[in-house]
């Protein structure tokens, strides 16, 4: 090889290796931008899966929890974003139910108006209801949809009558259905795990149980539930080795099949929390290379933190989680290849709640006796906070000691999981000491595939479809297609029409009638009435069948309340007493019963005619003019001016007709008319005042709810004042208070008293 050969090759030697590196260079800086881009490809799919959830969840709490018939249930629905329960305004119509859980059958269907997430109703119970067990029912068009699995919006009440209803308690001795749970997911041979387990009956009640764990037929360990049939051990396990469960006393208990053991892959174990920071434990089978992992958590589809780490043998991690709010978090383990390897789900920042401090000027009252309260509301950090609450103060009687379910219960935990709980507010107890350590069995038992907001389960739900809506839809039909319409709509105040804004159709005779209409004709009908021209007829059709749709859809969900026994005698009391000072009446007949809906219904429908008009130009219900001083009614017979085609129309000859008709469904039938049912009428709760004005008319009050307030909003001292009477019933009475502030904390509290007679 010549000199000048060497060195060409030399150079060429040298381009070769300085492009190798070069090459290496550039791909390992874009595999290290690929590296960093990780963490936002994991919290980015997850976040674009959570905003599809854009809902509400429901809430309801009753001014009592047992009822007799012919009284009025008192209710506040509170309606709050199901990501940061906070006070929703998304929807607008609340559609409520009263349904027999004997039958299954809905007893009552009206809707209410939602005010900036609140609702302030109430029904009454006919005495025609049977005593027994009811469900009161919430549904509106952000957290009611198509194919939804779960239903929450439940609140459990009873009618009772004579002595009322026993419900019987399980058997003690009924079969144990007992399961297990591998903390992560997973037992993986030679690595320490932790195994929870939960035991039922099969209605679901928990047993408390003890038992062994075998190991190739030898004893290995014991243990025994620590709460609600929970409980958890650890140990571990080995892939070569097999292993089976014995329950004490529990000959016919099933067990389910004790879980797989992989020989290698790794464990996730959470160590414990504190305000700041959560801490976890990953270990990995020996033998194994070094790995990057990645932990993420989340709440409630909102990515919080993405934590990188390499582990060989053992690695512990530290978590921030002071920025969640309060409730449950899920953590996830994902491999190199960016696969779920294990999950936990943990319960952060419990004590990130509202601070609320009732306190009675007196802790004994007379009868009659004024009652004052004073309500003190802080966060967390003590600083006073503005907040929403609910209280009702009723007699003990009338409370369900076994259903504990509450506004914290309903938010952090019944509607976040799957499956049923057992007393929820067992979890929030500042009296059970034991209460964080239960709590986390049950995340462990109830599974983080239970989790509504993990990936796998929002994946599966995919996008929200309402199954009712906060307005009406309808269609004006053999509309031409090129013309707007206008509809009448119209109720009526006493004998007298009221007329709205008409409703304006678009080119193909479709229109909506949205929530602010039902406002206006509360507890009354909606008139809407379609136009005609000359000879031509427009039926009208709507769709307003928004509970039979909920019919439908609810007797394929799952109804989510949570387990409680209960056992309940009681009398109805005597709702009035004669004294001295009232005279007896002689026998009363009633001889008719007045038809609430017949004639009278009727008698205004048919003064919808005098609602035309004609204005100056003889244009027929002319809107550019509309109705002036020198408009004029139109008469039956002659001709008028249509106003879009300017065609002439004889105004049609069919009051005689109208007059004689009585069939409130015929008659709107001729007249093209249909009506939709307004908001139920509100109403005040009713507060005596026995002040030294008061004369006494000897008539006894009988209330047992003393008080009832839904709409009670603290000052920005996070102060509010009560005041209130007592009834003539010497008993003990409960107040508690719900509620939640502006930036969705939430919070409870209770307080008692006792009535005595007053001593004239």
């Amino acid at each position: 090889m010549t000199s000048k050969k060497a060195i060409q090759y030399i150079n060429n030697h040298r381009t070769i290796k300085l492009l190798a590196l070069l090459c290496l260079l550039f791909s390992h800086i874009a595999f290290s931008q690929a590296e960093e881009k990780i963490p936002q490809f994991l919290t980015k799919n997850l976040r674009e899966l959570s905003n599809k959830q854009d809902s509400d969840v429901v809430y309801l709490q009753t001014d009592k929890d047992k009822y007799f018939t012919e009284e009025q249930v008192w209710f506040k629905g509170t309606v709050l974003d199901s990501r940061t329960n906070t006070p929703s305004n998304k929807s607008h119509i609340l559609f409520v139910q009263l349904i027999e859980e004997k039958t299954d059958k809905p007893v009552w269907e009206e809707k209410y108006e939602i005010e900036n997430g609140f609702v302030d109703g109430h029904l009454f119970l006919a005495d025609s209801l049977a005593s027994g067990s009811y469900r009161l029912a919430g549904y509106s068009s952000h957290s009611f949809f198509k194919n939804q699995n779960d239903f929450y919006a439940l609140k459990k009440i009873s009618i009772l009558e004579g002595e009322g209803e026993t419900k019987k308690e399980e058997p003690q001795d009924a079969p144990v259905h007992f399961t297990t749970f591998p903390e992560g997911g997973h037992l993986v041979s030679g690595l320490e795990s932790r195994l929870a387990f939960k035991a039922v009956n099969p209605k679901g009640y928990p047993v408390e149980v003890s038992g062994t764990l075998f190991e190739n037929g030898q004893a290995l360990l014991d243990f025994e539930s620590a709460h609600a049939g929970m409980g958890s051990f650890i140990f571990t396990p080995d892939a070569n080795k097999t292993y089976r469960i014995q329950i004490n006393s529990q000959k016919d208990a099933k067990i389910e099949a004790f879980p797989k053991v992989r020989a290698q892959g790794k464990v996730l174990h959470y160590l414990g929390a504190n305000q700041k920071d959560a801490y976890f434990k990953i270990t990995q089978s020996p033998g194994q290379a070094e790995e990057k992992i990645y932990v993420r958590l989340q709440a409630k589809g909102v990515p919080s933190q993405v934590v990188v780490g390499y582990i060989k043998d053992e690695l512990k991690l530290r978590i921030p989680i002071e920025d969640l709010p309060q409730g449950i978090a899920e953590v996830t383990l994902f491999g190199k290849d960016l696969a779920p390897v294990a999950e936990r789900l943990i319960y952060a920042n419990a004590h990130k709640k509202l601070y609320i401090n009732a306190q009675l000027d007196k802790s004994e009252y007379q009868t009659k006796g004024k009652v004052r309260l004073k309500l003190s509301v802080t966060d967390q950090a003590r600083t006073p906070a503005i907040a929403h609450l609910g209280l009702r103060v009723f007699g003990h009687l009338y409370k369900n000691t076994s259903d504990t379910k509450t506004i914290e219960t309903h938010y952090h935990l019944s509607s976040q999981l799957k499956g049923r709980l057992y007393a929820p507010s067992y979890y929030f107890a500042a009296k059970n000491t034991n209460r964080n350590a239960a709590l986390d069995l049950l995340l462990q038992t109830q599974g983080w595939r239970a989790y509504q907001w993990s990936e796998t389960n929002l994946k599966e739900k995919g996008d929200n479809e309402p199954l009712v809506f906060d307005y009406y839809k309808g269609r004006l039909l053999n509309s031409t297609g090129d013309m707007y319409q206008m509809i009448k709509a119209c109720t009526f105040t006493g004998d007298s029409l009221k007329q709205f804004k008409p409703l304006m159709t678009d080119s193909l005779g479709r229109f909506t009638v949205d929530s602010s209409y039902f406002k206006y004709v509360e507890h009354d009908y909606l008139y809407l009435q379609a136009p005609y021209s000359g000879k031509i007829t427009y039926p009208l059709q709507l769709d307003d069948n928004y509970f039979d749709a909920i019919n439908n859809s609810r007797n394929t969900n799952v109804l989510k309340h949570p387990v409680c026994l209960s056992k309940t005698i009681m009398k109805r009391p005597e709702s009035f007493i004669l004294t001295s000072k009232h005279n007896e009446l002689d026998k009363v007949t009633v001889k008719t019963k007045k038809n609430r809906f017949g004639n009278k219904q009727s008698q205004k429908l048919k003064t919808l005619l005098s609602y035309d008009y004609v204005c100056h130009m003889n244009v027929f219900n002319c809107r550019m003019h509309g109705i002036q001083s020198n408009s004029r009614r139109p008469v039956e017979g002659e001709f008028y001016n249509e106003e879009q085609t300017g065609k002439l129309i004889r105004y049609p000859d069919i009051l005689d007709v109208y007059i004689r008709m009585d069939n409130l469904d015929e008659l709107m039938q001729r007249m093209n008319t249909k009506r939709i049912k307004g908001f139920y009428e509100k109403k005040e709760f009713y507060q005596p005042v026995y002040d030294k004005d008061y004369i006494d008319d000897g008539f006894p009050d009988r209330r047992n709810t003393l008080f009832w307030k839904p709409d009670i909003i603290t000052d920005a001292q996070g102060e509010a004042i009560i005041e209130f009477y007592c009834s003539d019933i010497n008993s003990l009475y409960l107040g508690e208070i719900e509620g939640v502030s502006g930036s969705g904390q939430l919070g409870l509290t209770g307080f008692e008293f006792t009535v005595t007679k007053r001593e004239d």
